[in-house]
């Protein structure tokens, strides 16, 4: 997620909503040298790539939001065209699902709200996860491999500690 730090100082009364329009009229005046890599030959217009179509985008094809503590403005790191694929994606998930079970389909703790897991790619659904599981799975990328490697790395340190 790409974030602006503005070096912003609103009045402490300023509402949500003026603060809002504050930071985005902030946001207006950045520059590209804060903006992702921005192909050569491009304007000088601010923007960033999206992580999902990997293209490189002005900003205003990217959503942007205002902490409600109104210190920082951030941009969402897909474009509005990827985050509607998605939406879409787990729409079609949600319909194929069972209903949610009392327990995580992982570690089977049953004291965490659960969520819809889904092959991003298919849309198929795979189960409901504890959010600490759902957060595991994808920080190893969702990946069989990127789950062996952790494995390997634990079975690794064991080996050399004991």
């Amino acid at each position: 997620m790409m974030s602006y730090n503005m070096n912003v100082n609103p009045p402490m009364q300023m509402t949500l909503s003026s603060c809002s329009n504050y930071l985005l009229s902030k946001l207006e005046n950045t520059t590209t040298s804060e903006s992702q890599s921005q192909p050569k030959g491009k304007s000088e217009t601010p923007g960033q790539t999206c992580i999902k179509c990997n293209t490189w985008q002005t900003l205003d094809q990217f959503e942007t939001y205002v902490r409600t503590t109104c210190s920082s403005t951030y941009t969402r790191n897909k474009c509005h065209t990827c985050r509607k694929e998605d939406s879409r994606t787990l729409r079609l998930a949600k319909k194929q699902a069972p209903p949610k079970p009392t327990a995580c389909d992982l570690c089977g703790r049953d004291d965490k709200p659960l969520v819809l897991d889904h092959d991003h790619d298919t849309a198929k659904f795979r189960g409901w996860l504890c959010t600490n599981c759902n957060t595991g799975l994808g920080k190893f990328g969702d990946t069989i491999e990127g789950l062996e490697q952790a494995l390997q790395y634990l079975k690794n340190h064991y080996e050399t500690t004991n």
